[in-house]
């Protein structure tokens, strides 16, 4: 993969994410009503009052794998030069809107709230989605290369492709972990903040 520049490769992804971050942010102003998100927070702290809330860990494990599977996959097809930049703009879209609905509900007690459920796990989820997506977009421009006669005969995938790919589903799994475990003990402490 020494024919695509990975710089460049990563700005474009980073220039979608953050379109992706903004136009979310602009939607969660625009289109969310705060008492909708309240709302939201109050049946939730209700139910977690009377029920615990224990998710599955095979579920949010699911949960998290999803858009880096696909990614990976995408990785594959002359179609993921272009998929997977779209991919990663609308995690950068869901993140934002999220949050920002979450501080225009709440205000500066939001900030724990949004911190809390959503910031932490994206401390390391997004970085190391940033890496696959990456690697598969990458992967993708050399394979389209190579199918437009212009690219090399190397081997488009070797072992460091699926080692990386291996390594960042150890991340996903560390967070999924955390959030089935660890994050509703944090949501329900936060929520006496709140």
């Amino acid at each position: 993969m020494n024919r695509t520049n990975p710089q460049i490769s990563l700005i474009v992804l980073a220039v979608f994410f953050l379109v992706g971050a903004i136009v979310g942010c602009i939607m969660a102003v625009v289109v969310v009503d705060p008492t909708e998100i309240t709302d939201f927070f109050s049946m939730f702290w209700d139910s977690a009052q009377t029920v615990t809330l224990q998710n599955s860990f095979v579920g949010v494990l699911i949960g998290n794998l999803l858009l880096p599977t696909i990614i990976f996959v995408l990785g594959f097809c002359v179609l993921g030069a272009i998929a997977i930049p779209v991919c990663v703009g609308v995690k950068g879209f869901t993140i934002t809107f999220a949050v920002t609905a979450i501080m225009r509900a709440f205000g500066t007690k939001g900030v724990w709230l949004a911190l809390s459920s959503i910031g932490i796990s994206s401390l390391l989820y997004i970085p190391c989605l940033l890496l696959v997506a990456l690697f598969a977009f990458r992967a993708s421009l050399l394979l389209t290369a190579a199918c437009l006669g212009s690219g090399s005969k190397q081997p488009l995938y070797g072992a460091p492709y699926f080692v990386q790919f291996a390594m960042c589903l150890l991340v996903f799994t560390a967070v999924s972990a955390f959030n089935t475990y660890l994050q509703p003990a944090l949501l329900s402490w936060v929520s006496l903040l709140v």
